[in-house]
């Protein structure tokens, strides 16, 4: 790319990188001004989602004229290569700033942090006045210039909020150290989500630590969800009481009871007792009873579902209602029992839905698919049996993948390759991404599976977590039988594809992403089946529509 001509200008050296687009430093051609490029990853510029998320950001980002805003000269695409050309600020990010103090040091100097904060309220202010959420607030995003400018730069995640959100291969918008609450359980959102974000780092930048601190993913967004941070006065000597205060009603829970707007934070940031007594008065009034200050703890329960059949869920312990809206973060394996309507006569094999039917293609013939050695698929066609749906429940061979797309709530589905053999001991692998979809959606493998009430499920989420689970007689049970089902581990890829494998020898089994060894379970309750894969819905939330792709399946015998 260095040295490259992208429209009116030359990409001079390579500044960066994100999830979604490489950053040049660049030069206008004809101008000679200097300007940065955000170019597309090119193994995402052919994927019409990313590249309409892409050039919304642009659309976004170019509607603001603000001195606190990075502003966007250009956006365009060359030979399939999209770009964004934006302002060139010369100076640093908040997060070298912090990085580059001693270790111990503790956070800035009040006034400093303060400062940058009140910065940060007014650019949001505007955006958010114009209908534009930020929604990935965080150190690397504010640049600080030479000349003491404080400036929000990445508009990467921002949706106007009159346009529809897109969510694509499990990504949600935000970073986990500053994603509020709602994000977290897949919801739109509105500007109070930047309002949280701004208070996690007003904290960071004054006590030098996360209010949210966990070595894994999942203990990070449950301590978003459930805890209270450290008080700043117990860890910041001498800290303004408005300060504190500021950052203690940016970070509450639920948006209703943090600051309405980025004008409402930056007047109690500034000591205006109005704003705060207008906060603290918005939180009792939004606390019934003894809800207030309430911590719930996690458990493990069954519920009975209108079938009178027992699934695995996972619920906030407490005698209150309202409790279960944590729930959705451990439920990419679904706990409720749907119907499920598809144009097809097939049955549909379904976590949720219990389907008693078996698809006749998986009994017939089973003496002759025992004695298969193994086959790999690339689904240049349907010649493994795969089930082939249409409705609300689509699954079937497209363009060389195979794909389960999924348009209701709270619904999982298996497809498996009826003509595709028993196995016992074996190694199943397939490459999975999800394409579409909230991050707590689940996808993986099934295996060893005898009929629909039958087999093993290794899934994991787009939140990077695993989970195994046996279907035994209609009855889910989390193989580790601990009180967590799901786990993060590394090797899970957020967002990109993944290479999920089972290998399954007598009662051994071992669960592999992206060739690393992420979990290993014995269990003997079933011997033998064939495959498929796994794909779900969260039990609740406004966006219904998963879609997941799987491509190079193969199957051996150990």
């Amino acid at each position: 790319m260095i040295g490259k001509q992208l429209g009116k200008y030359r990409v001079e050296k390579k500044l960066g990188a994100g999830g979604m687009a490489t950053v040049f430093s660049a030069t206008h051609v004809t101008l000679g001004n200097q300007a940065a490029l955000k170019v597309l990853h090119e193994h995402l510029s052919d994927q019409p989602a990313f590249r309409e998320r892409f050039l919304r950001e642009a659309q976004a980002a170019a509607s603001l004229r603000h001195s606190g805003v990075m502003q966007v000269f250009d956006v365009d695409t060359q030979d399939g290569v999209c770009y964004i050309a934006m302002e060139y600020l010369d100076g640093e990010s908040l997060e070298e700033r912090l990085l580059a103090r001693d270790q111990g040091s503790g956070g800035l100097p009040a006034e400093e942090a303060v400062a940058i904060v009140t910065a940060l309220c007014e650019s949001l202010a505007y955006a958010h006045q114009r209908g534009i959420v930020h929604r990935d607030i965080k150190p690397a995003n504010v640049m600080i210039g030479s000349d003491g400018r404080v400036v929000l730069a990445d508009f990467g995640l921002a949706t106007a909020l009159d346009q529809t959100r897109i969510t694509v291969e499990g990504t949600t918008a935000g970073t986990p150290s500053y994603m509020s609450p709602e994000q977290i359980r897949g919801e739109q959102g509105d500007g109070r989500a930047d309002i949280y974000a701004v208070g996690v780092m007003l904290y960071q930048l004054v006590s030098g630590d996360l209010p949210f601190q966990s070595d894994t993913l999942a203990g990070m967004l449950q301590a978003h969800l459930q805890q209270e941070p450290p008080p700043l006065a117990e860890k910041v000597e001498a800290l303004p009481e408005h300060v504190a205060r500021t950052v203690e009603i940016a970070l509450r829970k639920d948006p209703e009871d943090r600051f309405p707007t980025a004008d409402a934070m930056l007047a109690c940031l500034g000591g205006d007792a109005t704003a705060e007594s207008m906060a603290a008065t918005m939180a009792l009034e939004s606390l019934p009873g003894d809800e207030q200050g309430v911590t719930r703890p996690l458990a493990s329960v069954e519920v009975e579902k209108k079938q009178s059949s027992w699934r695995p869920a996972r619920y906030v312990a407490g005698a209150l209602v309202v409790a279960l809206a944590l729930v959705w973060w451990f439920s990419s394996l679904p706990d409720r029992q749907n119907d499920v309507s598809t144009d097809s006569d097939a049955a549909t094999d379904s976590m949720a839905s219990m389907a008693k039917e078996e698809v006749p293609s998986m009994a017939s013939g089973v003496d002759s698919m025992a004695a298969m050695p193994g086959w790999s698929d690339a689904f240049d066609a349907n010649v493994h049996g795969w089930d082939e749906t249409t409705g609300d429940i689509r699954r079937g061979v497209v363009d060389g993948t195979y794909e389960i797309e999924i348009g209701v709530i709270d619904q999982a589905v298996t497809a498996h390759a009826s003509d595709g053999g028993m196995y016992g001991d074996l190694e199943w692998r397939a490459e999975a991404t999800l394409v579409e979809g909230r991050p707590e959606t689940g996808y993986g493998l099934v295996f060893r599976r005898v009929d629909a009430r039958n087999y093993y499920v290794f899934g994991v989420n787009g939140l990077g977590e695993w989970s195994v689970w046996v279907l035994e007689e209609g009855s889910w049970r989390e193989l580790r039988g601990g009180p967590q089902s799901w786990t993060g581990h590394p090797a899970i890829r957020i967002g990109e594809r993944n290479i999920l494998t089972v290998r399954a020898v007598g009662s051994s089994i071992s669960l592999l992403a992206n060739g690393e060894q992420i979990g290993e379970v014995d269990d003997t309750t079933l011997a033998s089946g064939g495959v498929g894969f796994y794909a779900a819905t969260p039990q609740s939330g406004e966006q219904a529509t998963s879609l997941v792709r799987y491509d190079q399946a193969n199957v051996s015998r150990r």
